[in-house]
């Protein structure tokens, strides 16, 4: 997908998407920990489950190792990316300046150990730019972060021609 050269300014708040956006935002950064781990909910209930009944605790066992994984694969077939959650970011608010650059400010709930408050983004490091299911995915190369996660939903534009 060609990058958009207008002088379009894109600005995106976090707070005002639907919930059901930025539910799916936060699972897939769930999905990310524990998609292909057991997790810690997994372990409490195989301790839980493995003090009652051993049947319990197999079955604990295989959902957290089949059908969890399961739902990651179907986030990929849905989304085309299992999100990393480790190096994505869902702004709080984010400026585009198309034909620029983006400056991102982090959300609260950004994962990253102290994250800085803003990043600039050229537009000659994002690799591609995905549309689906109300968000849109800025996926770029070779950094720091992988990629920024914006609900359509929120967006507002305005021409600064």
């Amino acid at each position: 997908m060609t990058l958009p050269t207008d002088n379009k300014i894109i600005t995106t708040d976090l707070f005002t998407v639907k919930p059901g956006t930025y539910l799916r935002c936060l699972a897939s950064r769930w999905l990310d920990i524990y998609g292909l781990r057991i997790g810690i909910p997994f372990l409490a209930a195989l301790f839980i489950g493995g003090a009652f009944d051993l049947r319990i605790a197999i079955s604990i066992i295989f959902l957290a190792m089949v059908a969890t994984p399961m739902v990651g694969l179907v986030f990929y077939w849905r989304y085309g990316t299992i999100v990393d959650a480790a190096r994505t970011v869902i702004p709080q608010r984010a400026t585009i300046r198309t034909g620029s650059e983006i400056t991102i400010d982090y959300a609260p709930t950004d994962m990253w150990p102290d994250p800085p408050a803003s990043r600039h983004i050229m537009w000659n490091e994002i690799v591609s730019v995905n549309k689906s299911s109300g968000l849109t995915v800025y996926h770029l190369k070779g950094s720091d972060l992988q990629m920024i996660i914006i609900p359509d939903s929120s967006i507002t534009t305005e021409n600064h021609a």
